[in-house]
């Protein structure tokens, strides 16, 4: 499926910090992400969009894609999969904005 280890352990470290990132997947069926999350230990969200909602609301093209909400709850950055790296320093903006 995808690789996920980065988002995992970026999930764990700002789990008590106010953000939040989850996996967006659409092109998917539902027992083959289940079957992901439990074989993986994903403790991260993962949401199906199934009838391309959340696709068409925030532009998304490619799948599966990472969405960090900030702590008002809003989309803050959407991206495609990104490397651990470049998605600690994306929440690390994030919080920074919200002057954490």
């Amino acid at each position: 499926m995808w690789e996920s280890g980065g988002l995992q352990k970026v999930s764990e470290e700002y789990a008590d910090r106010d953000v939040r990132v989850v996996r967006v997947s659409s092109n998917e069926k539902r027992e083959k992400v289940s079957s992901f999350v439990k074989d993986t230990g994903a403790t991260f969200p993962v949401l199906l969009d199934m009838d391309s909602t959340i696709s068409e609301q925030f532009g998304i093209k490619y799948f599966p894609t990472t969405v960090i909400i900030g702590k008002d709850g809003k989309v803050r950055h959407v991206a495609g999969l990104l490397p651990e790296e470049d998605l600690r320093t994306a929440v690390d903006a994030i919080l920074r904005r919200d002057g954490q």
